[in-house]
């Protein structure tokens, strides 16, 4: 709850929010279950002549859902375990080196350090022969199969000054410590049934 920033229960009953506490910290989602999800709260607004907005942080998931999803490969146990391996012995960023040999355009847009999704590009092409940044399945115009059939009005909010930002984020941050964040955080690494390979925890 205070790691996610998730809107509290006042801020929720002013702005009514969707999926939120849809899944629990076992659980692993991924952009397709959001797209799936949602496109059904999306269509449920418009039911009510409702529009809705959407708001977040990372791009990754609008991004998905606005332009469509790549028909990419199911994860795979055997890949990763191999990945996470050459990982341990020559570390992450050497892992991005051999992702910018075989796929340039996903390795430019994730940082070295990006555990995560360095993976999963290493584990597309490992699956697909193919890089990842190539795989988007695209409709007779043009558009990705699947993306988003409503017009769409991004609206950004950055500040003039950086270093103003940077000081509100450190104070976001001391407020998720002074209401618990440690707690919460030892309390998830103190359960049985999750451990650091879980998105959650890598989150």
């Amino acid at each position: 709850n205070i790691g996610t920033a998730k809107p509290d229960a006042a801020e929720q009953a002013k702005y009514p929010h969707q999926l939120i506490n849809l899944i629990a910290p076992i659980d692993v989602y991924d952009a397709a279950q959001f797209c799936s999800d949602a496109n059904a709260a999306i269509n449920a607004a418009h039911a009510q002549n409702k529009i809705p907005i959407l708001v977040g942080g990372t791009m990754l998931y609008i991004k998905a859902l606005v332009e469509g999803l790549s028909r990419l490969p199911v994860a795979n146990a055997a890949v990763r375990a191999m990945l996470d391996a050459q990982a341990a012995a020559i570390g992450w960023p050497a892992m991005h080196d051999e992702l910018a040999k075989i796929d340039p355009l996903r390795a430019a847009q994730l940082s070295p350090n990006d555990a995560q999704r360095v993976q999963r590009a290493l584990e597309v092409f490992a699956l697909t022969g193919k890089p990842m940044s190539g795989q988007q399945i695209r409709s007779s115009s043009g558009n990705p199969a699947d993306a988003l059939p409503y017009r769409s009005l991004f609206i950004g909010l950055q500040p003039s000054d950086r270093t103003v930002l940077h000081a509100r984020i450190a104070q976001r941050f001391d407020a998720m410590l002074a209401g618990g964040f440690l707690a919460e955080v030892q309390a998830l690494r103190g359960r049985r049934d999750l451990n650091p390979d879980l998105p959650s925890m890598r989150c």
